[in-house]
């Protein structure tokens, strides 16, 4: 059992933490690494200038959006084809792939987006021959690049959108209250940010095995491999949200002080957002999941509407009708209703992928 890679071994809870543990450890570590910036701004400088860095995230968000589609929508394309079998190709594939990724990285670099200490970590770990997938001589086949790109489009859209939605936030709370709603609706967002890093770190370290499964033809695994998967979301779903409503006034004391007006705003917007981190998870998880299944198109539309249009809808219906209480009540209401498309989704689709 001990000489089986992960992805002979049998399907358990157990097996599937191992394999999504380091993924989440780096998604969290990205999180963590965002929200010390924020820390510092807030108590070295003000809540002001935590407002400026809000100003300046969707700039972030345009610049990771390529790396993000193509690492997604590439890891499908790779697994699928190891779990067919066509174990050279696949490596072929990947190789390929690292290189546009690097190119992609000394761009960044170039327009200030310093991220080669991760590309580099990346490329030890797999120039080892004993790794499952491994360096190979690679071969330029466009319609990889094309499968990757299209597959990995709606992680692309949602980082994206995610810039745009930002905006709006920042500009109806600019409205509404000013520059400390911006500051408020920042802290806000380092606390959702934190708990949907725990689900995307999850949803990109399951990837690979349901991708290899679909290949595989392997209905079984797939099958149990969504039914825990759900269940570990609802746990995490449940203590996220339980942690986020106690532990308030501590979170967001990191930030502001119980003296600036930030301080209410963000304590009164957090309570309220916290009830969108028990739909969260589930959301995230169904547009991985069909990113994985090689379905971009199901994926792209989860996660557009999810990102944009259900959070335009909410955005500018509810703060009419609600004020400032609207505006934290957005997310959780999108998230919601994401939720019911994602659900749909997943039961519309469940015969032909077999899960």
């Amino acid at each position: 059992m001990e000489n089986l890679n992960a992805y002979e071994k049998p399907v358990t809870l157990k097996n599937i933490v191992k394999f999504a543990v380091p993924t989440i450890a780096m998604t969290v570590f990205m999180s963590f690494y965002t929200m010390v910036d924020g820390l510092f701004v807030s108590n070295l400088i003000g809540t002001d200038a935590l407002s400026a860095i809000n100003l300046t995230a969707p700039v972030i968000q345009l610049v990771t959006a390529v790396s993000t589609m193509l690492a997604t929508g590439g890891s499908a394309v790779i697994m699928k084809k190891m779990g067919e079998q066509k174990t050279d190709e696949a490596k072929e594939d990947f190789t390929f792939l690292i290189i546009v990724n690097v190119i992609v990285g000394l761009v960044m670099c170039a327009a200030g987006y310093l991220a080669m200490d991760f590309i580099f970590a990346g490329l030890f770990v797999f120039s080892r021959k004993k790794s499952l997938l491994h360096f190979k001589k690679p071969v330029f086949r466009i319609r990889v690049l094309g499968s990757a790109a299209s597959n990995g489009c709606s992680e692309m859209a949602t980082a994206l959108v995610t810039g745009i939605v930002t905006m709006m936030f920042n500009w109806t709370m600019l409205h509404y209250v000013g520059e400390d709603g911006v500051a408020a609706v920042t802290i806000i967002m380092y606390v959702l940010m934190f708990a949907s890093s725990l689900y995307t770190g999850y949803s990109y370290g399951v990837a690979p095995m349901l991708s290899f499964y679909y290949g595989e033809q392997n209905h079984e695994k797939l099958k149990k491999l969504v039914g825990l998967s759900m269940k570990v979301i609802a746990v995490i779903s449940v203590i996220t949200a339980a942690a986020s409503f106690v532990m308030t006034r501590p979170l967001v004391s990191v930030f502001a002080r119980p003296d600036n007006p930030v301080y209410n705003l963000a304590v009164t917007g957090n309570r309220i957002c916290t009830a969108a981190l028990l739909f969260i998870g589930f959301n995230i998880f169904a547009s991985g999941m069909f990113t994985a299944l090689s379905n971009g198109i199901v994926s792209a539309v989860l996660a557009f509407s999810r990102s944009f249009v259900f959070m335009l809808i909410t955005m500018i219906a509810l703060p009419l009708l609600l004020g400032v209480n609207g505006i934290w009540l957005a997310t959780p209401v999108a998230e919601l209703m994401a939720l019911s498309l994602s659900f749909f989704m997943l039961l519309k689709y469940r015969k032909r992928y077999g899960y």
